[in-house]
């Protein structure tokens, strides 16, 4: 069974960036499942969270869809 992404917007200030770890724990996921979802679609990590949660990776922190 395949790990599900949830598609939940947070409310952030854009200058509160979170690490990596601190949004795959507010989607459910593990750092280990995430790495090999992302592997699986051939993408690294940071393109393959942007694609499929919609948060731009900016300096090391992640920040919420605008």
């Amino acid at each position: 069974m395949q790990p599900v992404i949830k598609k939940i917007r947070f409310a952030l200030l854009l200058d509160e960036g979170i690490s990596q770890r601190d949004l795959c724990d507010r989607f459910g996921i593990s750092p280990a499942n995430f790495g090999a979802m992302a592997k699986r679609k051939n993408l690294n990590t940071v393109a393959f969270f942007e694609q499929e949660t919609g948060w731009m990776y900016v300096g090391k922190l992640w920040y919420p869809p605008q």
